[in-house]
């Protein structure tokens, strides 16, 4: 379910995901997309879930990078956490992308139950 978009450029149009559970092992993890390079995302949702992932975790894509693009996504109810594998890497999460390389974000929201990122919560506003 959750994949690299990589290279080539692909559009995902009102996808969406209810209730399921990603687990991402130690790199990017999200609901829809591990990590978004060069992907067109449009009106994707995930409601409800759980999204566990190592470094970067987010709710719709867990790292957004290259020409990645997300437009009126939303994610609602589900909880994102995200634990270093390792020292030597930051624990990033978040309610729509865990971390932001590069690309961009249009229109969309977030309000999961909880976001935490190596084991402190971190607080989200609607």
């Amino acid at each position: 379910m959750a994949v690299r978009v990589g290279d080539k450029q692909g559009i995902m149009d009102n996808g969406g995901v209810r209730g399921s559970s990603v687990t991402g092992g130690t790199r990017e993890a999200g609901a829809i997309v591990g990590h978004n390079a060069s992907g067109i995302l449009i009106a994707c949702t995930a409601t409800g879930g759980i999204v566990q992932g190592g470094y970067t975790t987010g709710g719709i894509t867990g790292y957004n990078s290259g020409t990645g693009t997300l437009i009126a996504c939303h994610t609602s109810g589900g909880t994102v956490e995200s634990t270093a594998a390792r020292d030597d890497y930051e624990s990033h999460a978040g309610g729509i992308v865990g971390r932001i390389g590069s690309g961009s974000i249009t229109s969309c929201y977030a309000a999961p139950a909880s976001v935490t990122a190596y084991g402190q919560e971190i607080i989200t506003y609607s």
